[in-house]
């Protein structure tokens, strides 16, 4: 068992032995199988450094990307958590991958008349293992249940419950099951977010709109390299004016989950300086699987030539099956839509290879600032 699980599961107080678990937590979680994720805990050394600290967990919220430290101040009978919001500083340096997700159960299921432990946490890789929160020890640490005999699975931002054995032993997005049954909403349909492959090539139309006028450049857009952390493409630009010019677009990033956390992207054109734009904590895109009509929100800080602005940001899956008429075809797409504070994106990406379909972006005005669309693709 990996240092960072013994760590949590020991000296954070779980008892891992082979009691029975809480049947009535497990009950609940096979009665209702479809929990939101609150979070995530990934391990983080704070000041002192190298102490072994058991509270050396950095927990990240799901909806506004917001960073704190566990037992970060000291935790009272309303707050056991004792959470504390780390710096900006801190933020930019991002923890590591996370390792625990959480959320919240339906209710007072142990029937203690509070909902301050009804939570359960749940591995995010690897072997999979399920707890629920029970108390707080004299000494600060944390009690927690038996392991849960349940299984699961993480479906974007969503925790599905099941019977023992049911998805297997590894936990993994099963991006093969596409319908999720939710016994309290309906069904949920997720597909697979395929990811552009390398040597991909397409020819994009760009476009921008001025008050009385409008320009467009052809763009061929190639896919050089894809690894678990970054990706480059290249994008020729030939304009309507002859222009043309060449852009290496490096994207630096982290898997967090269903979701590609970018924390820098590097752009070198002709005949200009390379220029560095820089997300703290991140600018956080759908990765591996999309449901319909899910949604995430983040704030951000983003820095470019110098200049810093905040920006808070809202995706939503519009459509998982749109069908979307450019002048490349008619094509099968994801229809994605996320908004800022300075402009709305809409954008039709291809099921089958992954390739920007169309993209529109809008002014808060609803004018229109930018259009791309599809002429080719190899």
């Amino acid at each position: 068992m990996p240092k960072y699980i013994l760590t949590l599961l020991l000296i954070m107080g779980i008892a891992v032995g082979t009691a029975s678990a809480d049947s009535a937590v497990e009950q609940a979680l096979l009665q209702k199988t479809s929990y939101t994720i609150t979070g995530s805990f990934s391990p983080y050394d704070f000041a002192p450094k190298g102490d072994n600290n058991p509270f050396d967990w950095a927990y990240t919220t799901r909806t506004s990307g917001r960073i704190y430290q566990l037992h970060g101040v000291a935790p009272t009978s309303k707050s056991v958590f004792g959470w504390k919001e780390v710096t900006n500083e801190f933020a930019a340096s991002r923890p590591s991958t996370p390792m625990w997700y959480m959320f919240r159960l339906d209710g007072d299921i142990d029937g203690d008349g509070s909902l301050k432990f009804d939570w359960v946490l749940v591995l995010a890789t690897g072997n999979k293992a399920a707890y629920k929160l029970v108390g707080v020890r004299e000494n600060g640490t944390f009690k927690y249940s038996d392991k849960l005999d349940i299984d699961y699975k993480i479906v974007g931002n969503t925790v599905i419950t099941a019977a023992a054995g049911t998805f297997g032993n590894t936990n993994v997005p099963d991006n093969n099951d596409s319908v999720i049954e939710n016994n309290n909403t309906g069904n949920t349909t997720c597909i697979p977010l395929p990811q552009e492959p390398v040597g991909q090539q397409s020819v994009l139309r760009v476009t921008k709109y001025y008050t009385n006028n409008s320009r467009y450049t052809d763009v061929t857009h190639t896919v050089v390299s894809n690894s678990p952390t970054s990706m480059t493409i290249t994008e020729g630009h030939r304009s309507s004016n002859n222009n043309d010019k060449i852009e290496t677009l490096t994207t630096i990033f982290t898997i967090n989950g269903n979701y590609k956390d970018i924390g820098k992207r590097v752009s070198e054109r002709t005949g200009l300086s390379p220029r560095t734009t820089l997300y703290a904590p991140y600018w956080r895109e759908p990765f591996r699987e999309v449901c319909d009509q899910q949604t995430w929100n983040f704030n951000v800080t983003v820095t470019e030539s110098s200049e810093t602005t905040s920006q808070a940001v809202t995706y939503n899956i519009v459509a998982l099956h749109e069908s979307k008429t450019v002048a490349g075809g008619t094509f099968n797409t994801i229809h994605i839509q996320s908004t800022t504070n300075s402009a709305t994106t809409n954008q039709w990406i291809d099921t089958t290879t992954g390739a920007l379909v169309a993209e529109e972006i809008r002014n808060p005005d609803n004018s229109l600032q930018k259009s791309t669309e599809l002429l080719s693709l190899q």
